[in-house]
Formats: structure tokens, C-alpha cells, sequence
């Protein structure tokens, strides 16, 4: 699997995460953990095996269109995730909620609400390496969720933790929120590695259930 070439995106299937999350507040997330049974525990860890996502930026789709809950709620998952991924954050409106969760994205304004389908066999993650500091986060909001290290280069590593194959080893970029994103199959367990020039963090995760997290904010580098 690869991630993309330009800056930011990582691609993969779908994703369950167990792992517990927590860190200082940076900006915050829309969406928070269905319970605390079903984020198991670790200290800063997330991985996935990947599965391939089409390149599919929606420039047709959305050149030229207001950043609205009715226009991103017109596209597939994986446009609206590769349009507001790359969409610099100073565009992303305020009172605007994008939550992405391992069966659909609930999108959320001051007017109302839409859900959008994802893929049924894989989910989008989103990852936040930090130095400092970084927020708690469990479903990754692409409106809302801000990281510490934006427009960073990274190197991303994920091997499937049963079978010891490597299913991703690429280089990214953060985008200007400061996360980069993969797309993970279904039903494994998973390692992790994201390395940048401020050091490395690691991860294990499990893509089982339709309430595992989306977003891993506790990759702190070191």
C-alpha cells in the first residue's frame, strides 16, 4: 500500500483502534469515545494493515463549491475525506462538524445533520505525531481536529501483526491540521511506526468494531 505523493494523505483500508487516549488540549475534536471499555490501552500507539484507496480527489466535485454540511454530504466517504484532508485549515467554517467513524461520517451545522456511508471493509484513521503537547481525540472531526506538526514529512510503517507482512512502508506529509490519514481493512490487529525528524512514536491496533477510534492523538515523538 501507499500513501498518497502529495503532501498528507496515507492510504489504507478500514480500522478498529483499542488503545486509550489522552494529552493536553490543543484544539479539540467533535466527537468523543463511546465508552471506556472499547478504547483498550496504550500508551502512544496506532498501526493497520493497509488497504488501497483509489486516488480519488474530488477536484471535478468540489472545485469551486462552498465547504457546506449540504455539499459534503452530496459525496462519497472517500471524497469527502480526500476534499477536506487537503482543505488548508484557515478554509474549514467554523459551526461546521465532520465526524469520521468506522461506519459512516456524521456531518453536523447549526441547521442540521447528514450521515454519509463509508466503505464496508475498511476505515479511515487519522494520525496526530506531536513533540509538546496534543489533544484528546476518538473520532477524528476533518473539520475541527487540529495536530502540532503541520506540512511535516513522516515515514509511516504498518505490519500486520499476525502474519509479520509489512502492508505499508512510504513516506507522507502531514496536512496543515497537522494529521495524516490511512485507510485500513477490516477485522486485524495491526502495528504501527511513524517516524519524523523529531523522533519516532508507535502503535497497536485492532479493526473489529463499528466503535473503534478514528483518530490517534497520542503518538508523541521521541
Amino acid at each position: 500500500m501507499s500513501f498518497s505523493t502529495t503532501p498528507a494523505r496515507l492510504r489504507l483500508g478500514t480500522i478498529a483502534i483499542a488503545l486509550a487516549l489522552g494529552g493536553a488540549v490543543l484544539t479539540g475534536c467533535g466527537s468523543q469515545e463511546p465508552t471506556a471499555s472499547d478504547a483498550g490501552s496504550a500508551a502512544a500507539t496506532a498501526s493497520s494493515p493497509a488497504a488501497a484507496q483509489t486516488d480519488s480527489a474530488p477536484d471535478a466535485a468540489t472545485d469551486g463549491k462552498a465547504v457546506t454540511r449540504e455539499n459534503i454530504a452530496a459525496l462519497p466517504a472517500d471524497q469527502i475525506i480526500a476534499w477536506l484532508d487537503k482543505l488548508p485549515v484557515s478554509q474549514r467554517p467554523e459551526g461546521l462538524s465532520v465526524s469520521v467513524r468506522p461506519a459512516n461520517i456524521v456531518i453536523t451545522d447549526a441547521t442540521g445533520e447528514d450521515t454519509v456511508d463509508m466503505p464496508s471493509d475498511k476505515t479511515y484513521v487519522s494520525l496526530a505525531p506531536y513533540v509538546n503537547k496534543n489533544h484528546d481525540c476518538y473520532f477524528h472531526n476533518l473539520a475541527t481536529c487540529k495536530g502540532e506538526l503541520a506540512n511535516e514529512p513522516v515515514h509511516v510503517t504498518v505490519t500486520d501483526a499476525a502474519s509479520g507482512q509489512t502492508v505499508i512502508d512510504e513516506d507522507a506529509t502531514t496536512y496543515d491540521n497537522g494529521f495524516v490519514g490511512i485507510w485500513l481493512p477490516k477485522g486485524g490487529s495491526y502495528d504501527l511506526v511513524i517516524e519524523a525528524a523529531q523522533g519516532k512514536a508507535t502503535a497497536t491496533l485492532a479493526t473489529t468494531s463499528d466503535e473503534d477510534l478514528t483518530c490517534l492523538t497520542t503518538l508523541k515523538l521521541s
